[in-house]
């Protein structure tokens, strides 16, 4: 994938991903992501960045009360860290490449979104007039996405800027803003009874995506492709999981896994690689789900790609990141209390072709301050070029490594950027490889 951007009369491709292509579908290694301590160790896990963090929500014993559902980051190595502390409820429903978080914080009597920028909590409060907000998703710049509400059916889709709640071009009383991409894209829904409409907001424009032929569909989330992934009925009212391919937006049909009742995608990541559940009746209750995975054509259950013996059923597969990892809802077998997981490719199951690489380039602390670690991964030994470009295409700093060895390298940020301080806002890495091979990440700098 290369997003060319003009610059100076010319085009310039700055975003390119060395895909990796499965021979078969991977196997992974399964981890329980830790809850708060407490007497009730329930997770709910939501979302997944690139660096593997991961956010959620946790129950935290307390005191008897909502208070104790807390907003939890999970680090890459699966540790909790409570940012949901001094409010009713809260839950962290999604983050961003650079590290933005945004979810719900109660802090009164009625819902209020939340956007969490490092160590500092922000209320996102609803349009003049209405008592409740929930923020679902943000993009790479901060700019966070979700409803403001009167009631579970007087919704209307939002976007938050500086913390100042914007009506979605297009949306109306029934209209929901569910998830944006590093760019901005949002995608969602619009209720006009008795249609539903898969929504597509850029800017101020917005886009009814066409559905099966059923005048009901909904969209559920974006890549940084453009692709969106969602449901449709068909003329007859048959449910699917689709896929519309960006720009074209041209609609596809996910493959049945060939059990239950029907199925429902959550996230696709910019390999094309999504993630989902299948419903095993019609009313779907709380553990009546099993974990899904679209892959090079094929649909799997994800409890067959898990070390047996686990005891752990995975009920649905919430978020994938470019590495392939992916965050689960699932609980004990037997059970249906909710316990959070996240699944790792193991290197030995899925064989990658020749050339092809898995996305490892990452900034971290990312946003950074102006300090920091860039790392990365190589499969061969040899030379790599490391850019840094602003989001116009204007070169910034490079660095060049003659001779690398194959495995993990790293550098610092201040050896790219020098003693010389860059400005706020969001840059692009890009690394080329020895073997032709290119990679690019996106590095949020506060000032």
């Amino acid at each position: 994938m290369a997003l060319r951007i003009s610059v100076s009369g010319f085009f310039f491709a700055i975003l390119t991903f060395a895909l990796p292509v499965y021979a078969q579908p991977p196997n992974y290694d399964i981890q329980e992501l830790e809850p708060l301590p407490g007497l009730f160790p329930l997770t709910a896990v939501h979302d997944l960045a690139n660096s593997g963090e991961a956010v959620g929500g946790t129950w935290k014993e307390e005191a008897i009360g909502a208070q104790n559902h807390h907003a939890v980051l999970w680090s890459a190595s699966g540790e909790p860290t409570d940012i949901g502390d001094n409010g009713r409820w809260s839950e962290a429903r999604g983050i961003s490449e650079t590290g933005f978080i945004v979810g719900r914080h109660d802090v009164v009597a009625g819902m209020r979104g939340a956007l969490w920028t490092g160590q500092v909590r922000q209320m996102l409060p609803p349009l003049p007039g209405q008592p409740a907000s929930e923020a679902y998703d943000v993009d790479d710049s901060g700019i966070a996405i979700g409803v403001s509400l009167i009631s579970s059916t007087d919704v209307t889709a939002v976007r938050w800027v500086n913390g100042n709640p914007q009506i979605l071009p297009g949306a109306n009383g029934m209209s929901w803003a569910v998830a944006v991409n590093g760019g901005g894209q949002t995608v969602g829904r619009r209720d006009i009874w008795p249609e539903r409409h898969a929504m597509l907001w850029e800017g101020t424009a917005f886009t009814v995506l066409p559905d099966l032929g059923g005048d009901f569909a909904w969209a559920t989330n974006i890549n940084d492709n453009g692709t969106i992934c969602g449901g449709s009925l068909d003329g007859s009212s048959e449910l699917f999981s689709v896929i519309w391919n960006g720009p074209t937006h041209e609609i596809t049909i996910l493959p049945d896994p060939g059990f239950g009742a029907y199925t429902r995608v959550h996230d696709v990541n910019d390999q094309g690689i999504a993630v989902g559940e299948i419903c095993l009746s019609i009313e779907c209750e709380p553990g009546d789900q099993r974990a899904l995975l679209w892959i090079d054509g094929g649909v799997y259950n994800l409890n067959t790609l898990i070390p047996p013996g686990t005891g752990w059923t995975l009920f649905s597969a919430e978020a994938i990141n470019e590495a392939g990892e992916i965050v689960c809802i699932g609980a004990y077998d037997g059970f249906v209390s909710p316990r959070g997981f996240k699944l790792t490719p193991q290197a030995t199951a899925s064989v990658p072709a020749a050339g092809a690489g898995v996305a490892t380039l990452r900034l971290a602390p990312n946003p950074t301050y102006g300090k920091g670690d860039i790392s990365w991964s190589t499969s061969i030994p040899g030379a790599a070029t490391l850019n840094i470009y602003d989001v116009t295409g204007r070169w910034v700093a490079s660095r060049h490594f003659p001779h690398l060895p194959a495995g993990i390298s790293r550098a610092s940020w201040g050896s790219l950027v020098g003693p010389s301080e860059i400005g706020r806002g969001v840059y692009l890495l890009r690394l080329e490889r020895a073997d032709g091979s290119t990679e690019h990440a996106r590095a949020m700098v506060m000032r």
